[in-house]
């Protein structure tokens, strides 16, 4: 039998196989990597409390005492973490962060109220419902504030959210400044933004990955990192975050010629050659002096331009052409202007 006939039972799959079960694992791993001995510490903190009587129990009832309290204690962690996707939204949203961000403070004076009021109140002198509902309250209440406060970070963490961006976020909940972030690849590239209608030019603000508040507005982000570069115009709108991953391309360098060599051949022969800029919204500037005449090779600058081809007794060939390494050769054939009148 070959070597991968004998694989492992465990590496077949079947319809009737059922998938390992990894939310219970990973509950413990939360309280492991997160609470651990200290979330055992907390629901357990009543037996030895009791015990030493650092806070006084009626008479005859620790074991009650003890038993109540660590149990909700447990299932308080326990009910926090399985809560810990909708607390994902309420932990880092724009509107709701600030507001629970205070609750493990309420939670801690509440409990603090709560064993003020029991020793005030010497309501362990008396056995019965109300005693027991105060001391299992004032652990209960320290517990949640540290769930919380642990599930928190536990959210943050394979969320991967960074405190700064965290803060940041909080810092600016109220303003209408933007978030940009800029990557690259590769990284570390110099990162330059230049607003619309601005007079100054570009602003240099860092190397990617970065992150900058900008104003709602139009600009146009300028990416670059030794021989390659990423430009890209964007709009961003108030309050809004955007990330921007530049794929850096190789740029043409500046002292990198970019003129191209184009002949030119007409029928008949011995026609002028003339130049215009082009400008797609004025057509009206005007040709160059005389240039060369066909036959010819000329060495132009790439882009658009106009180009009119003449001859005395014919009419002029005018065309926009495109100069680029494609572009090689240009012919063109002109036709004689028809006099009225004239016999053949």
């Amino acid at each position: 039998m070959s070597h991968i006939e004998a694989a492992s039972p465990k590496k077949r799959s079947t319809s009737t196989d059922f998938p390992e079960p990894t939310r219970a694992e990973g509950f413990f791993r939360y309280f492991k990597q997160y609470m651990g001995l200290s979330s055992l510490a907390v629901a357990a903190l009543p037996i030895p409390v009791a015990t030493l009587k650092l806070i006084p129990v009626p008479s005859g009832q620790i074991t009650i005492y003890c038993t109540y309290t660590s149990l909700f204690c447990f299932l308080t962690s326990a009910f926090i973490f399985y809560s810990r996707h909708k607390l994902a939204n309420l932990f880092f949203g724009r509107r709701t962060a600030r507001l629970l961000s205070v609750a493990p403070i309420l939670l801690t004076t509440g409990s603090l109220s709560l064993a003020v009021f029991y020793q005030g109140q010497q309501l362990y002198l008396s056995p019965g419902v109300g005693p027991l509902v105060f001391f299992v309250s004032m652990f209960l209440l320290a517990e949640a504030a540290f769930a919380l406060m642990a599930t928190r970070e536990y959210l943050q963490d394979i969320l991967g959210l960074e405190d700064r961006k965290i803060i940041d976020r909080l810092k600016y909940a109220d303003s209408s400044l933007a978030l940009v972030t800029f990557e690259s690849v590769p990284d570390a590239a110099e990162v330059f933004i230049q607003r619309e209608g601005t007079p100054y030019g570009q602003n240099a603000i860092g190397v990617t990955p970065i992150s900058r508040r900008l104003e709602p507005g139009k600009y146009t982000a300028y990416i670059r990192r030794d021989d390659y570069d990423w430009e890209r115009a964007f709009e961003i709108e108030p309050q809004e975050e955007r990330t921007f991953t530049a794929t850096l391309k190789i740029r043409i360098s500046e002292h990198e010629s970019t003129n191209f060599s184009v002949k030119f051949e007409s029928e008949p022969t011995g026609a002028e050659i003339y130049f215009a800029k082009y400008s797609s919204l004025i057509d009206g500037d005007e040709f160059s002096a005389l240039s060369g005449m066909t036959p010819t090779t000329l060495l132009l600058e790439g882009g658009p331009c106009r180009v009119s081809i003449r001859l005395r007794g014919h009419i002029n060939w005018d065309r926009i052409i495109s100069v680029n390494d494609q572009q090689e050769c240009i012919r063109a054939t002109l036709e004689k202007i028809e006099v009225a009148g004239a016999t053949p």
